[in-house]
């Protein structure tokens, strides 16, 4: 008797197909079916401070910004704003897109 163990997946309309090794005699067989549960391996979500725990243990913890009070802004808040601000008499970005494309 040769017994080989197959990996099989039953379809939504339950049809299983199944190709055997080329040296399984032909023949008369045995068919038992046991199904197989799903495992699902879901990793636990970890929270920020554990997140950053498990970083720094590893050495992988970036804390170059970690003191806020060395932080110190370069740009005030009125220059950040102005830089996001429409130049006058520029050209829109419409006008590089169809200079760009040209006339099709």
């Amino acid at each position: 008797m040769v017994a080989i163990t197959l990996d099989a997946t039953v379809d939504k309309d339950r049809n299983l197909i199944i190709h055997l090794p080329d040296d399984m005699p032909t023949g008369r067989v045995e068919v038992t079916i046991r199904s197989v549960e799903a495992q699902t391996t879901t990793q636990p979500f970890l929270s920020r401070q554990e997140a950053r725990a498990k970083l720094l243990a590893a050495g992988r913890l970036s804390t170059a910004w970690d003191d806020e009070e060395e932080f110190q802004p370069t740009m005030t808040d009125a220059e950040i704003w102005e830089l996001g601000q429409t130049v006058q008499n520029a050209r829109t970005a419409q006008d590089y897109i169809d200079e760009e494309r040209g006339n099709y």
